[in-house]
């Protein structure tokens, strides 16, 4: 619990990872939408998305004037927000975390610390958009997505260390 006005929800990652809510969260949010919340940035923690990020962080760090860089790490970093918005979808009904996610858009006040993972700026209209949609994408798509997502992070750091 992080005692400030301003809206935050995220995971700190790392071996004992974190998940942090500000008091602005807790008076913004309903308690459905606050439970999708913290079962959206446990995902982050349990599956471990910052390892997912971490070549991807590191190459736009090292390539910086490569735009395909950094638009790989942020697809990456939005296909991690879905899965973990799809964890939050399989135990919250998805009205709840699209909610929550239209309240945190509404929110001029947001804050979320430079290597956490959580609810940002970037593509919070996609994610919403995917969420109200009827039809939730069959399981082989789920495992398919997670599979390239593998081979994305696994491509560059071998091209890296050739």
């Amino acid at each position: 619990m992080l005692d400030h006005p301003s809206a935050a929800a995220y995971c700190l990652p790392g071996v004992r990872p974190r998940v942090v809510v500000s008091a602005g969260t807790l008076s913004l949010l309903d308690r459905a939408e606050l439970a999708a919340v913290l079962t959206h940035e446990r995902a982050h923690a349990q599956e471990r998305h910052d390892l997912v990020l971490l070549p991807f962080t590191a190459l736009s760090r090292a390539l910086p004037w490569f735009r395909w860089v950094r638009e790989a790490h942020d697809r990456v970093a939005l296909l991690v927000e879905m899965r973990a918005d799809d964890k939050a979808r399989e135990l919250h009904a998805e009205e709840p975390l699209a909610g929550a996610l239209r309240r945190f858009a509404a929110c001029g006040d947001r804050i979320t610390p430079a290597g956490a993972l959580g609810m940002g700026d970037r593509d919070l209209d996609v994610r919403v958009q995917r969420l109200l949609v009827a039809d939730r994408p069959p399981r082989v798509l789920g495992a398919t997505a997670l599979t390239v997502a593998s081979i994305l992070v696994a491509l560059p750091v071998s091209l890296f260390l050739n």
